[in-house]
This record gives C-alpha cells, structure tokens and sequence, in this order.
C-alpha cells in the first residue's frame, strides 16, 4: 500500500466506484448540468458553505482545515502538494503546469501552443503518463474558476471534466475552443495516431469540489489503475468525493 498517500489508497481500495446514475432532468449529454441541475447546484453549494461554519477540523495545517471543511474550494497549491506526491508514487509521471495557475479563457490557442512548447523545451519529459490540468473560467453562480485535467497514457488522450461539459463547448478568447487545445496537445505530445476520449457522466453537483474531483480522477487512473472507462461508467456522490478529501487531509498532514 502506497507509503505517502496511505489514506487515499485506503479509500479507494475499500471504496469502490458507484455506478453512474441517469441523471434525468439535471443534466445533459455533453452540456453539464441543466438549468435546473445548476439552481440544484447553488443550493447545495450554499448549505454546504452554511455547513463549513460549525465544522470543526481535527488537522492543524491550513491545507487539511480547508480539505476538510464542506464548501471549501481546493485552491492550486493545495492541488500541486497532492500531484507532488502522486508523482512520487508514479515516478515516470510527467506534471505539466502550462495551464495551470492562470485562467486560459483569456487566451488564444496560438498563446497556449507557445506556453506549452515553452515548458516542454525547459522540461525533460519520460515516457511516463502526461498530466495536463487545465484551469478556466467557469460561468455557474458562485464559481468563478473550474479545472479540468487532460492526461496522455499510451499515445491516448483522456479529458475529464467533473461537470461533463464537452470540451467543444469551453470557449477561448479568439473563438477558439478547449477542444482545440487538447487537438493541438495530441499534436505536439502523441505520434497523432492515438484516440482522444472526454467524460460525459456528470460527478460534480456543486460549485466548489471541482479541484476534489480532478485529484480523484488522477489519483485513480495514475495510482491505483483505474481506466477512463470505469471512472466515466461511475457515480461519485458528495459523500463519497467528501470522504476521498478528508483522505488527502489525512496524507497531506503526514510527512
């Protein structure tokens, strides 16, 4: 069992993935949630914020009080100490953070392209898993900033998104879309012959565990193998994505 992030493999091994749900008039095929889906959304997410106010933490460290506590969004740092410590335990895997600390709604495909080349020349990639996470500019009430994460196993390209908004529908500054960006990642990255894949299973029903999310799926594709395939034929309930951050706080505390 994983050394670092012993809590989070326990988790998952004694937790598995619940089956997807339909989710009937709360959502779409790759549209997210619907109108009604998002006002559900809002509610949860402001009685879990009204929830955060009593919640009281058993860790000490700023990062585990915020992991634990209900309505608390998980800000990037926190994300790269958790990606740090996955890249231990896959030490082949390539963290790339191009589109990571900014949101890239506010750019162009031909800015983003020369980001990522950028890093890439002051990078030494292996022949590792790639792990791309993608920050962006989000328009549901309360959440003013989403990410998604896009990862290269085997020549394939997995884009997963909490909330299944086809990446088609991501809109960049000069019309261009997040789809645009993971064909231009398949360019730049794979031999061009491999399949590109997205979710369309809705996990996220809320404003603010979209980083939760996104640390789930890598943590299961990267660490305890997990295909695309079985995360997208899953439901992930606030119970259960609730419990998987109390598990990061729990390896995050640890040393």
């Amino acid at each position: 069992m994983s050394s670092t992030l012993f809590s989070c493999t326990k988790f998952c091994t004694s937790n598995p993935l619940p089956p997807s749900e339909d989710p009937g008039i709360y959502g779409g095929v790759e549209t997210g949630a619907s109108l009604i889906g998002i006002i559900a959304n809002v509610f949860t997410t402001g009685f879990e914020k009204l929830r955060s106010i009593s919640h009281q933490t058993e860790h000490k460290s700023m990062c585990s009080q915020i992991l634990e506590k209900p309505g608390q969004n998980l800000k990037s740092p926190i994300c790269k100490i958790f990606f740090k410590r996955i890249a231990k335990e896959r030490s082949h895997l390539n963290v790339i953070e191009t589109f990571f600390t900014d949101s890239i709604s506010d750019s162009n495909v031909d800015e983003l392209k020369t980001k990522l080349i950028t890093e890439l020349l002051n990078k030494k990639l292996n022949t590792g898993p790639i792990c791309i996470p993608i920050v962006m500019g989000h328009n549901d009430f309360l959440e003013a900033m989403h990410i998604a994460v896009l990862q290269i196993i085997d020549n394939n390209i997995y884009y997963y998104d909490s909330k299944a908004i086809a990446s088609k529908y991501r809109k960049l500054k000069d019309g261009h879309t997040i789809r645009d960006l993971v064909e231009m990642c398949k360019q730049v990255l794979t031999d061009s012959k491999g399949k590109i894949e997205e979710n369309s299973t809705i996990h996220q029903w809320d404003t603010y565990n979209c980083a939760a999310y996104v640390s789930h799926y890598i943590f299961q594709t990267l660490v305890m193998g997990k295909t695309h395939k079985e995360l997208q034929d899953s439901s992930l309930p606030l119970d259960y994505i609730h419990q998987f951050r109390n598990a990061m706080a729990h390896d995050l505390d640890r040393k």
